[in-house]
């Protein structure tokens, strides 16, 4: 048996036996052998493809005689496999052969003849060693640039596939539910809440761009850059990577989960405001819980249970363990510095549920310490390390992430007696939690139904809860399960954000919560009765809605498939018709002015021809006309009726380009800038 192989630096190809004996050179330095990338074997031939020539060349596989080019393609070429019976044989035997060797799932072969079962992420070998097992207890540590998980009970073997760049830079807290099968974490680097889930699937291309051509009873198939769409990320098994929060976060280092509720808190410490914010499980209903006196925040922990929110801040000479009701009403000083020394940079907070024990690290004095409930009283775990980054208690156990000897120790809670290394080779961690839903149980006021509340539900006690409302609500003054949206704000665009100020002299008032995954809004409209925001967004080519309060989020306008790959500049104004319940948005790529209904439905183009580029777009509903400007090689600001009929241009002298128009309908005047 021999094994063929390329050298793409060197242009060459040559020969070895499978244990790396009797290397021979192919051929080398002819004009098809230029930059290969791919091999394949079939008979007395070689095949390979090659990037310079964007060719399929073959060969005589023994001495590199017969070159003749079989296909050409209109990219380079990458993969090369030939497809035909005698590739695989069918009559030779392996013991995964019969019955896949009696694995439930993963049969793999060894040598002499033998093999072993092997299962799937997130499930492990029974004791038969032939059947798979659901292995849900999973720990999961995050560093520099990744996230892994590791088999709880093997913690060498990896039983969910590292998350790591590009979704993962600076991955400062990990959380996770269970019933969800989901991941969260905070990364600081580019201030955003993130999720990836234990199952999904990947994007396929159905159809591609490659070629296939028959060659006597073989096929040669050969696999090109394919048209693949963009967007997703695999993360643990397959599942998506996704943005939950991506704007109004500053250096997010604070981050819990409650499972119980459905809600997640995070913390966003800038420069001149540090808060603690809590939202749903999609970053809905975004709203600050804690804002006054608060220093920058290093860690949270909640207690769903009792509903409880537990954080450290610190500022410059003062470090402090908070505790408040998960509204952030009836804050309390667990503990500062002032009143124990060692309290110096207290971080992952972690709750024992058990014991009803609020677990930290103090990373620069290097304890590990906790507060116990029962007695109102901080003791301090005797560690045989000192430099412990990272911590959480899981059946009765302290597991820690310790610097100094870059290892996952474990050991008692209370004393740190029997302290063993369970996984070494790990240092620099950010974060430890262990995946299991069997700790993710128990209910509250806010388990069922989300405690009637029509935003938020926080829970205040184990019976007690509190509806709380997004940033830009009140709660109703007849039902206080019930929000009522500011009635007017001024609502305005920069690049990737949505913001929104009062029009009274208030400027501290927050009428417009956070709007993530926004590209290049770079046009805006609204419809006050249905409450939706609408922008256009000319990075993407796409016009997107949301509510007020962050939920129903729907593209409702997508760019047509075209020979540009990349759709700048394709929706640069936007206006929504309120009473008929129609939009129009400008495409200056095409320089034709489209409408739809309100979710994008019976898309049709309402104005064409004569238009060089047209840019801004307003509507008059109540009037019927639609106006809009050409930025062409002649500027000009036109105007139509709603279905595009009685064109007029109304202003085309001594301007140079309008960006922008602003209608008042009770005069029946149009204003641009």
């Amino acid at each position: 048996m021999s094994c063929d192989r390329m050298k793409p630096r060197s242009d060459s190809i040559h020969t070895t036996t499978y244990d790396g004996e009797d290397h021979r050179e192919v051929m080398r330095g002819h004009e098809t052998l230029s930059h290969p990338f791919a091999i394949a074997l079939f008979e007395n031939y070689v095949y390979w493809t090659d990037w310079r020539t964007n060719a399929v060349i073959r060969a005589n596989k023994w001495n590199g005689s017969d070159i003749s080019v079989i296909q050409r393609t209109l990219t380079q070429p990458f993969d090369i496999q030939i497809l035909h019976p005698s590739r695989q044989p069918r009559d030779v035997k392996n013991p995964c052969g019969d019955n896949n060797g009696q694995c439930s799932h993963l049969c793999l072969l060894n040598i002499n003849s033998t093999f072993k079962c092997d299962c799937p992420h997130v499930m492990r070998l029974d004791e038969d060693q032939r059947t798979c097992v659901v292995n849900e207890q999973v720990l999961l540590f995050s560093r520099a640039n990744e996230i892994r998980g590791v088999d709880l009970s093997l913690p060498y073997y990896h039983t969910i596939p590292t998350i790591s760049l590009p979704q993962v830079l600076s991955p400062q807290q990990l959380d996770f539910v269970a019933d969800k099968k989901k991941i969260y974490w905070t990364d600081t680097q580019v201030n955003e809440v993130k999720r990836t889930g234990l199952t999904g699937g990947v994007t396929e291309s159905i159809i591609d761009t490659g070629e296939s051509q028959h060659l006597l009873s073989l096929v040669t198939m050969v696999s090109t850059t394919s048209s693949v769409a963009p967007g997703t990320q695999t993360g643990l098994t397959g599942g998506v990577t996704e943005s939950i929060i991506d704007t109004g976060i500053e250096h997010p280092t604070g981050f819990a989960i409650d499972w119980v509720s459905g809600n997640m808190y995070v913390s966003s410490s800038g420069a001149n405001t540090n808060v603690i914010l809590a939202a749903n499980l999609e970053g809905e209903y975004l709203t600050t819980v804690v804002s006054d006196d608060l220093f920058q925040v290093k860690s949270l922990a909640v207690d769903p249970l009792r509903g409880r929110l537990f954080w450290s801040h610190m500022s410059d000479d003062l470090h402090v363990i908070e505790m408040s009701a998960m509204d952030g009403s009836g804050r309390k000083v667990l503990v500062s510095q002032r009143e124990d020394a060692d309290l110096i940079s207290p971080q992952s907070l972690c709750m024992d549920m058990d014991s009803w024990r609020l677990y930290w690290v103090n990373v620069e004095s290097g304890k590990i310490q906790y507060y116990n409930f029962s007695t109102s009283l901080v003791q301090t775990v005797p560690l045989k390390h000192d430099r412990p980054s990272a911590a959480v208690i899981y059946n009765g156990l302290l597991y820690y992430a310790n610097h100094e000897d870059s290892a996952i120790h474990v050991c008692n809670k209370t004393d740190g007696e029997n302290d063993l290394i369970l996984r070494h080779n790990t240092g620099n961690v950010l974060s430890l939690r262990i995946y299991d839903p069997q700790i993710q149980t128990g209910t509250n006021p806010c388990s069922v139904n989300k405690g009637n509340c029509s935003h938020l539900c926080l829970p205040v006690s184990h019976i007690d809860r509190v509806c709380k409302c997004a940033t830009g609500y009140n709660t109703d003054s007849d039902d206080p399960t019930k929000c009522v949206g500011i009635k007017e704000f001024l609502f305005y665009s920069i690049n990737w954000e949505l913001k929104g100020m009062p029009l009274n002299e208030d400027n501290s008032t927050q009428v417009l919560g956070s709007i993530s995954r926004v590209s290049m809004a770079t046009s805006i409209d609204f419809h006050a009765e249905l409450d939706y925001l609408y922008w256009a967004d000319s990075d993407h080519g796409t016009v997107t809605r949301i509510k007020r309060d962050g939920t129903g989020r729907e593209v409702v306008v997508e760019h047509f498939e075209s020979t540009e790959s990349i759709p700048v500049d394709w929706l640069t104004g936007l206006a929504v018709d309120w009473i008929a319940g129609n939009i129009y948005w400008t495409d200056p790529k095409f320089s034709v002015i489209e409408t739809a209904r309100l979710n994008g439905s019976h898309r049709y183009v309402v104005v064409t021809g004569n238009m060089d580029r047209p840019t801004s777009i307003a509507v008059d509903p109540v009037a019927g006309y639609l106006f809009w400007s050409d930025a062409g090689k002649e500027p000009k600001l036109e105007r139509a009726r709603l279905d595009g009929t009685e064109r007029t241009v109304i202003v085309n002298e001594s301007i140079s380009s309008i960006n922008d128009i602003a209608l008042d309908y009770k005069v029946s005047e149009n204003c641009y800038c």
